[in-house]
């Protein structure tokens, strides 16, 4: 096999069909290095964490009413008329006639008379500042409080199920490339051992062994190799942009990428209940339901605080006044105040009723998730296992039919063979070889999903390393 694969490089060089550049600027890229730069560079993620700091804000809105409140206010009127005090006069000089009888007859000669007191001018103007601290709010600063962390606890879980979701991409388009990579070399060593098959078939046909019918059979399947070929070979090339693009990557400056993780086969698993544990308590999405549940659990506690009062002291400065005398409006005050919503047409009853109706519905759900994701972990389990188990049968028959190969050929050469017995045969070893490379891609997409449901899709790395690993 060997030797074939040097045959087969030789001529597809000679040929021009090499798909690796000869340039030095290919960027070398391992598994661990891509998750580390698209950590560093990718867009969603970095948009996932103002997701984060947007929900520290509000959490930092809701905590604001622990806080006193500090304001201003200025006002000026016009009015049409100004404010007076008028007081009889025979009314206010009563006490003294009580003491001085004599000065009756002076009011008397006085007629009905009054006097008037001016108290504010039709022009005035105040600017007050006024400071209000809430004392008690029946609770609803404190479950706000809750429901801001998990505001932030969301965002982050929210992060972290992105962050998963781009690295599951990642991998799916490193190890598509790398699958096609190694399609370009089955491609390759089918297009050359047919290329063989029709040079000897042309030879043959000469000497008059086969008919012209057993030449074109060599001459069809030698071109519709090349076909298979050269389709591998873009395919390859539009798969590795794909992954330079997404990592950021200029693909003008560089010829290509080289993947330095192979393929590979974990020996040693956990166990299934394992992943299944693993998945249930670390899975974000099911945690992102629990968040939004407390949320509404803290939600249904704020409307019933609305039953009681809110208490709050208050201090007020008059900082400019313009025609309004001290004495009737005092330039500072300090007080208590408190308000009590009596009825507010069942608002607060709704509000219940609509928070305890989405904490139900949340429960439900993750419920259900928890079901969907113990399902989806057996699912992927399973894939694994098939993966594996079926390497050895995979391994069995590529050797036997590589010794089939060779037979046929033999069996061509001395004319005991028809040329589309050795098409066969190349076709055969082909598809098993990329049986091979596909179960080894099929184990590294459902292990990446598998460690996105259990919450971390950065120990794929670590999986990649573990001792006993089988190598593809």
């Amino acid at each position: 096999m060997k030797k074939i694969l040097t045959i087969a490089l030789t001529i597809s060089l000679q040929l021009g069909c090499n798909l690796f550049s000869t340039a030095q600027n290919r960027v070398q890229i391992s598994i661990e290095g891509a998750i580390e730069q698209l950590d560093n560079s990718s867009r969603t993620i970095e948009i996932a964490q103002k997701g984060i700091e947007i929900a520290k804000g509000e959490k930092a809105r809701l905590n604001s009413t622990w806080y006193p409140n500090i304001s201003a206010a200025g006002t000026y009127m016009n009015m049409s008329e100004k404010i007076e005090v008028s007081e009889s006069l025979e009314e206010l000089a009563q006490p003294i006639l009580e003491v001085i009888p004599q000065l009756e007859q002076i009011l008397s000669l006085l007629g009905p008379s009054s006097l008037t007191f001016p108290l504010l001018d039709n022009n005035v103007a105040t600017i007050d500042g006024t400071i209000a601290w809430p004392l008690f709010t029946g609770g609803k600063r404190i479950y706000a409080n809750k429901i801001g962390k998990s505001l932030v606890n969301a965002a982050t879980l929210q992060k972290e199920a992105i962050q998963n979701a781009q690295h599951i991409l990642l991998i799916e388009r490193y190890y598509t490339a790398k699958l096609l990579e190694q399609t370009i070399d089955v491609c390759r060593e089918e297009a050359f051992a047919n290329k063989l098959l029709y040079e000897n078939a042309e030879k043959m046909l000469e000497n008059g062994i086969i008919n012209n019918a057993g030449m074109l059979v060599a001459k069809v399947a030698y071109e519709e190799s090349e076909l298979k070929f050269e389709s591998a070979v873009r395919n390859h090339k539009v798969a590795e942009k794909s992954l330079l693009s997404m990592l950021e990557i200029d693909t003008l400056t560089n010829s290509g990428a080289t993947l330095s993780t192979p393929f590979f086969i974990c020996t040693a698993m956990p166990s299934l209940n394992h992943f299944i544990t693993l998945a249930l308590e670390n899975n974000q999405q099911t945690k992102i339901i629990g968040q939004q549940k407390d949320m509404a659990t803290n939600s249904k506690k704020i409307a019933r605080s609305g039953y009681l009062p809110d208490i709050s002291i208050f201090a007020r400065q008059n900082i400019y006044s313009y025609n309004i005398p001290s004495n009737l409006l005092p330039r500072r005050m300090v007080g208590a105040a408190f308000a009590w919503n009596i009825f507010d047409g069942l608002n607060r009853e709704k509000r219940i009723q609509t928070a305890h109706l989405q904490e139900e519905s949340l429960q439900l759900g993750l419920m259900e998730a928890q079901t969907e994701i113990t399902r989806t972990v057996r699912e992927l389990y399973t894939i694994m296992e098939d993966a594996q188990e079926s390497l050895m049968t995979i391994e069995t028959s590529i050797s036997l039919t590589e010794e089939l190969v060779d037979i046929r050929k033999k069996s061509f050469n001395e004319g005991m063979a028809t040329t589309q017995e050795v098409v066969d045969a190349n076709a055969l070893l082909a598809k098993s070889n990329l049986a091979l490379t596909l179960a080894c891609y099929k184990y590294e997409i459902a292990l990446a999903n598998l460690l996105a449901l259990c919450g971390n899709t950065s120990e794929f790395v670590q999986y990649t390393q573990m001792a006993g690993n089988i190598f593809k």
